[in-house]
């Protein structure tokens, strides 16, 4: 006969090692790091009020009620993605995250992902996720990741920047009580005691820059009719997407703008429309990269040719300087995650060899490509050599 006290022993120590469960919504803000969502607790309430209620669980935080640092009122929210993700989107009516697709733009760790989603709002998610249906819910409490703009004049800037996709979609500020933000990626840094609040957050002044933006994280649904105002493409910097994505967004009911920047703001510009869809392919957003000079030199020594060069351009996303000679083709590339207002590429290498021509190849971020040959320049230096 199997012993009861043994039974609820063995029980009781279960309970202890996978963390008591939260069964009530209002238990999840004084919750301990290993607890468990219930399940009727998944099944009963909506995602979105579950993030809610987790997001108030971020430590350090106090009230900011208006005045300079009201960070629900002086941000906005952005999310960028690719033209290749749109179709799936526009078919699910919502953006997933890294977790529900499978794989991530940063790291295709998830379970290190995951790890330092729980320490952001300090309760190991993992532990609720045991069956495929649970899992499937936590997935999608998990975050969607954004960009934040803001209009403090004492904060840094940061900017939105182009390697996330080319189509940027205005979050609504609704899912602000759901969202918490950081000044960089902190799944890279692993920072996540820097990650904020809006409704109930600390002022961030002092945090040390370095980072190239601002990250959101948004707990819960992302979904297009309630969550997202309009879709902005076009804007500088970014890869324009074609017409045939834009109409695809105007036949499914979505607003869409072009994009106009004022300084490292995204302002919106006209909106589209099947009527003047024609406008966006127009002269004024399709120009060839304004190169701004092409400096080659050489070098001549005993055995070996020294080749520099260097390329200034406006809009430069990326740059390639090929030298070929023979069969050898030597390449040396400039891939830009931002493209810059005006950017430099260089090239410095030792030839031991006598090229057979060296062309320098830019792109801007639309994808326009300006070439030239700039092997002129050393034929030039061995006729006076």
């Amino acid at each position: 006969m199997i012993d009861l006290r043994v039974l609820g022993l063995f029980f009781f120590i279960s309970l202890l090692s996978q963390g008591a469960a939260i069964e009530n919504i209002l238990e999840i803000k004084t919750a301990k790091f290993n607890s468990v969502l219930g399940q009727s607790l998944l099944r009963t309430n909506h995602v979105n009020e579950i993030a809610s209620r987790l997001v108030r669980r971020v430590s350090g935080q106090r009230d900011i009620k208006g005045g300079e640092f009201d960070y629900i009122a002086n941000t906005k929210i952005y999310i960028s993605f690719y033209e290749k993700s749109l179709k799936p989107i526009v078919d699910t009516g919502c953006f997933l995250n890294a977790h529900q697709i499978g794989k991530g733009s940063y790291t295709q760790d998830l379970l290190k992902r995951a790890s330092y989603e729980n320490k952001y709002i300090d309760l190991n998610l993992n532990k609720s996720s045991k069956t495929p249906k649970a899992k499937a819910m936590i997935d999608n409490l998990r975050p969607k990741y954004a960009f934040l703009e803001h209009s403090f004049k004492n904060l840094y800037q940061g900017e939105i920047i182009s390697s996330f996709g080319g189509i940027l979609a205005r979050v609504s500020d609704s899912v602000k009580g759901r969202s918490t933000f950081s000044l960089g990626d902190q799944e890279r840094e692993n920072g996540y005691k820097n990650v904020f609040t809006f409704g109930h957050s600390k002022e961030v002044t002092k945090l040390k820059t370095g980072e190239d933006f601002w990250e959101v994280q948004v707990w819960g649904d992302l979904c297009l009719e309630e969550s997202i105002d309009y879709f902005l493409v076009g804007c500088f910097g970014f890869l324009k997407p074609t017409r045939e994505s834009i109409a695809l967004l105007l036949n499914n009911n979505y607003d869409v703008y072009m994009c106009k920047a004022k300084g490292k703001k995204i302002k919106k510009g006209m909106k589209l429309s099947s009527s003047n869809l024609e406008l966006f392919a127009s002269s004024e957003y399709k120009k060839l990269p304004s190169v701004e000079s092409v400096k080659v030199d050489f070098n001549k020594f005993p055995g070996k040719i020294n080749v520099e060069l260097l390329v200034k351009a406006k809009r430069l996303s990326y740059c390639e300087i090929i030298v070929k000679n023979g069969d050898m083709n030597l390449t040396k590339e400039r891939d830009f995650n931002t493209a810059k207002s005006v950017g430099e590429c260089k090239f410095s290498d030792t030839l031991t060899e006598e090229p057979d021509s060296i062309e320098v190849v830019v792109k801007d971020a639309y994808g326009n490509i300006f070439r030239k040959k700039v092997f002129e320049a050393y034929k030039e230096l061995k006729s006076i050599m």
